[in-house]
């Protein structure tokens, strides 16, 4: 029920109260976004809260700052492909020798992106601690939003049907589920155990008309620079585990950026995962180029297209085939 304000009188005691009652219930979860997010952020610097070196988690034979120097190429793909001048773009050979553009910059979403990390935590948990991914995981109704997928909440699948079904097909029920699996506090540990600094889960998946139960207290987080860095090392076989995530974003469904801009290039497509909302669209996608893999991301929250972004995936891999690197 609403109770439209009456601009002809002052607050009698009574509507005061009221006031002070519904300010208190809108503020009181805000400041508690604002600690939370300032814990899941230790060891950031807070005079560079929207950019770092990512040297530390790249270990490039470059620093960060030469590295960008000599990624001029970018922005002229960036403007030329039509991208907004708010994109971000990182990329890395798997020896991690890197280019970007604002690659190191905090996007206003990462949207489905952030099903890549989550993936990864997945495949440490499971690894670690010996479970297998024949597991059946029971899909609380709680968890339910518009989904992408064929899966119905009050049955239960087994943990890899939940993770093929989040990467490929981008479900949304999977994460959510995959998150109460997890937990959060466990999630960002293990993302900060391995150095990323800046990408955090603090947040369910919602579709347009439909929240789950519990969808969290913040945003979720992340660079180009550090889901480059993040495929890299599943592309390199990093850790156990990533054969089957290497397995699962070559069957990516979404195929109209990375795959379609590589579709008349000699570059190799090898895998793919795509986001989007009103906010953002992105892709990280491994491609091979003369028998050398690649990982591209980019981030576009400006006014963005999938055209430009195609058209950005095909000049970067046609660089790299032309100067036989970057």
């Amino acid at each position: 029920m609403k109770f439209p304000l009456n601009r002809h009188k002052p607050f009698g005691q009574i509507q005061l109260l009221l006031f002070l009652a519904v300010f208190g219930m809108i503020f009181t979860p805000l400041a508690f976004v604002k600690l939370r997010k300032t814990a899941a952020f230790v060891g950031a610097d807070p005079s560079q809260s929207s950019a770092f070196q990512p040297a530390q988690v790249l270990n490039g034979g470059d620093d960060y700052a030469a590295e960008v120097e000599k990624s001029g190429f970018l922005r002229q793909i960036a403007k030329d492909s039509g991208l907004s001048e708010a994109a971000k773009i990182s990329v890395c050979n798997l020896k991690r020798e890197c280019r970007h553009l604002q690659g190191d910059r905090l996007p206003e979403s990462v949207a489905s992106l952030t099903k890549v990390p989550i993936a990864v935590v997945l495949m440490h948990k499971v690894t670690t601690e010996n479970i297998s991914l024949d597991t059946p995981i029971y899909l609380d109704p709680a968890n339910y939003t518009e989904d992408a997928s064929d899966l119905a909440v009050g049955e239960q699948y087994p943990l890899w049907k939940i993770l093929a079904e989040m990467l490929v097909h981008s479900s949304n029920i999977a994460p959510n589920q995959l998150i109460d699996y997890l937990g959060w506090d466990y999630i960002n540990e293990v993302l900060a155990q391995r150095g990323y600094r800046f990408t955090r889960v603090e947040s369910k998946f919602a579709g347009e008309y439909i929240f789950p139960a519990d969808i969290g207290f913040g945003a979720n987080t992340s660079t180009a620079d550090e889901l480059t860095e993040m495929m890299v090392q599943i592309y390199n076989r990093e850790h156990p585990g990533d054969d089957i995530l290497i397995s699962l974003l070559k069957h990516q469904h979404d195929r109209e950026m990375g795959f379609a801009g590589l579709v008349n290039s000699s570059a190799h497509w090898l895998g793919e995962k795509t986001g989007q909302t009103s906010l953002v669209l992105g892709t990280t996608v491994a491609m091979e180029i003369a028998g050398a893999k690649y990982i591209v991301t980019i981030i576009d929250d400006g006014e963005y297209s999938e055209l430009a972004i195609r058209d950005a995936i095909q000049a970067i891999a046609n660089y790299i085939i032309k100067n036989g690197d970057f």
